[in-house]
């Protein structure tokens, strides 16, 4: 980490930020940040940053008119911290009569650990296995103190189950571009025959939009029922460990863009037991074509999910996705569950522009 700079009055700090126009710099609480490379990641957008550059944000910060910023926003002010203010004696004493603590004291990363305030997490073994030995109370704790963790951390001990993790974001593409044309085209002739005969054209695009809208109800109840309801999990240490093998190791560090993705295993248990399900309500060839929609979206979320996270200057659509989805990772309540999808939030009134 870099000294910080101390700033002996307004005139150096304006003379700092003219030497360096080409940043975004703002003041809190005394304390100068220099936010330029969190523009594309901040949930209200990067033109408020832009407005308030150079200015003092301690007051619209904690305002609910614009943007009501949650315990972890103010956490992550330290990671763009760059200097502060030199006080007088004076002002120091009433700083410390009338100011808290600074909240982002912990957690303390190094490369080899983190370290909280009432435990440790050791960075050379997987954290899968560890963190759900702590139980609840402070895995939960983890998720909602998100940090920057080392790309190099290992989710499992097992060289294997890391592999599958979901490091690898173009391993889904290919698996189900296999599993899809095997099921597809892989049986027999008469088979395949039998399927396009019993199978027309405005059947096929029904069962596609079918298997597209379950798929965008499966990924908001995902993010609604297990990714973001680490609240109301069961203090148990296998769905401890389920849930941040899944979702747990990509919430601690959500600006590491190499574990952003679902594990190959957790997707086929969940769409092949749809694909089962499914089957024993509509015919083989209806539930092929149910299934090609599902598989689609859901391959749609997760390469979105990994565009937006591992690229920060974006515009248009995925910028607007991407200050949806940032805002899902800070805040707390409505969160806004669907990714690609927004449909159920507006119909279920969870939407998080609300």
């Amino acid at each position: 980490m870099s000294k910080l700079r101390v700033f002996q009055d307004e005139d150096e700090y304006l003379k700092y930020c003219e030497e360096h126009e080409d940043r975004i710099i703002l003041v809190y609480q005394e304390d100068v940040l220099d936010v330029t490379d969190f523009l594309g990641e901040h949930p209200g957008g990067d033109d408020i940053l832009e407005d308030y550059n150079t200015q003092d944000i301690t007051e619209v910060f904690h305002s609910t008119h614009r943007h009501v910023h949650s315990h972890r926003a103010l956490k992550l002010l330290s990671k763009y911290k760059i200097g502060y203010f030199k006080d007088t004696e004076e002002e120091q004493e009433a700083a410390a009569v009338i100011a808290p603590e600074p909240q982002w004291t912990y957690p303390i990363v190094s490369q080899d650990k983190i370290e909280y305030k009432e435990f440790k997490i050791d960075l050379k073994t997987g954290l899968a296995s560890q963190v759900s030995k702590l139980g609840k109370k402070h895995y939960t704790h983890i998720l909602h103190s998100p940090t920057e963790l080392p790309a190099s951390y290992k989710v499992h001990n097992n060289s294997l189950m890391n592999m599958f993790s979901g490091s690898l974001w173009n391993l889904a593409p290919l698996f189900w571009g296999i599993i899809l044309s095997y099921m597809t085209f892989g049986g027999a002739e008469e088979n395949n025959k039998k399927l396009e005969d019993s199978l027309s054209l405005q059947k096929g695009c029904l069962g596609f939009i079918l298997g597209v809208l379950v798929g965008s109800l499966l990924e908001y109840l995902l993010h609604r029922c297990f990714f973001f309801a680490e609240d109301s999990l069961p203090d148990n240490r296998i769905i401890l460990w389920l849930h941040f093998a899944v979702y747990g190791k990509h919430q601690i560090s959500p600006s590491d863009k190499s574990k952003t993705n679902t594990p190959i295993w957790f997707q086929a248990a969940i769409l092949f037991g749809l694909y089962y399900l499914l089957s024993f309500v509509f015919a083989k060839s209806f539930t092929l074509v149910v299934f090609w929609g599902l598989v689609i979206q859901f391959l749609r979320y997760e390469m979105t999910h990994y565009h937006i996270h591992a690229n920060k200057n974006l515009d248009g659509y995925f910028k607007e996705i991407q200050q949806y989805h940032n805002n899902c990772h800070n805040k707390k309540g409505s969160r806004g569950y669907g990714l690609t999808f927004r449909l159920w939030d507006k119909i279920l009134g969870t939407d998080s522009d609300k």
